[in-house]
């Protein structure tokens, strides 16, 4: 409207004059004014509609719902909005100002930048003493203070202790006295020695021999070692006992019957039994060679029956009385499923 000639200008001022009518200068080109125009047309067409639904029914019986209450003044004493001094005060930020109060960004930036500054959370810690700020945190463990139980002079009376005990020793306190020791705890202390030894012995003796052997259980060793009486009259006299009356007792217990063996009815129909089954042995065939004359007329029958169940195995049977006939194309897996070109029928 500036850059109209006067009467032009009156001509435009003449037509918005009716109440209602606003003027909104924009220019597309400069792109000036558009979203100013945008907004004041959405704001009318709002006014608008708000303007038609107020006209309708309705809204009679909404209105009769609102009740605004406005309270009424008690006395005559002025209650304004309260604004701390440290609001009222406060400057804008800015960046360049040399006096601006420093933000966490700041301090950030002055400590190092990003991965390197750390942030200090216990300086927003509210407490009666501004000084107990960064006091050490106490450990609490089973309801106590770790630190009473902390004696800070610990390592000097640990470092006096051993002083002490060095002192002990030059002078002999912990001197083994042989002398004191009698005859009898001499042998008594030689022979726990002597067993130990031994024992030692005999357990690496042990895991020598049952390097990758399997284990035997009781009764295969007890028949594995195949020991005599005489063996263990051997044994008794190594462990410094008299073995004479073990050996009479085994002689005794071991002695033959005087009565021949060939007369004992038991001992012949024992002997029979086992000729008998060795013949019954000796006359069993393998029944897969049975009719087959010799070995060749074997291979060739062998070779007719590996042709004849090639077919069986080729179809996936399990043999020749398998007649199993499976279902290539199961009724719950294939009904009513339509491929291309088959959308006419089910």
């Amino acid at each position: 409207l500036d850059d109209l000639q006067p009467a032009e200008r009156a001509l435009v001022e003449q037509a918005t004059a009716p109440d209602g009518i606003d003027v909104a200068q924009l220019s597309t080109y400069l792109d000036q004014g558009v979203m100013e125009t945008r907004n004041l047309a959405c704001e009318k067409l709002l006014q608008q509609r708000v303007e038609m639904k107020l006209r309708g029914q309705q809204v009679s019986g909404v209105l009769n719902k609102l009740n605004v209450a406005q309270p009424a003044a008690r006395d005559d004493v002025a209650r304004p909005a309260f604004i701390p001094a440290a609001v009222a005060t406060r400057r804008k930020y800015d960046a360049q100002d040399p006096a601006r109060r420093l933000l966490e960004r700041d301090l950030e930036a002055a400590g190092g930048g990003a991965g390197v500054y750390s942030v200090d959370l216990k300086k927003h810690y509210l407490m009666a003493d501004a000084q107990w700020k960064y006091d050490v945190i106490p450990e609490i463990m089973d309801g106590k203070n770790v630190a009473d139980f902390v004696d800070p002079d610990i390592e000097e009376k640990l470092a006096e202790l051993e002083r002490e005990d060095e002192l002990l020793a030059a002078q002999g306190l912990y001197a083994d006295d042989d002398a004191s020791d009698d005859d009898e705890d001499k042998r008594i202390r030689d022979m726990a020695r002597r067993i130990r030894a031994r024992k030692q012995i005999i357990a690496q003796e042990a895991r020598i021999s049952n390097v990758n052997r399997p284990t035997l259980t009781a009764r295969q060793k007890a028949l594995s070692s195949a020991s005599t009486p005489a063996d263990f009259v051997d044994h008794l006299r190594k462990l410094g006992l008299d073995g004479d009356q073990a050996q009479a007792t085994a002689e005794r217990i071991t002695r033959k019957r005087q009565r021949s063996e060939s007369r004992d009815p038991a001992l012949a129909l024992a002997k029979r039994s086992g000729s008998l089954a060795a013949r019954a042995v000796s006359v069993q065939r393998d029944r897969s060679q049975m009719g087959l004359k010799n070995a060749r007329h074997k291979a060739a029958s062998d070779k007719r029956r590996m042709a004849a169940l090639r077919e069986i195995y080729f179809k996936g049977k399990t043999g020749e009385s398998d007649h199993k006939i499976l279902n290539k194309m199961p009724k719950h897996l294939f009904t009513g499923k339509r491929s291309n070109g088959t959308n006419d029928r089910r």
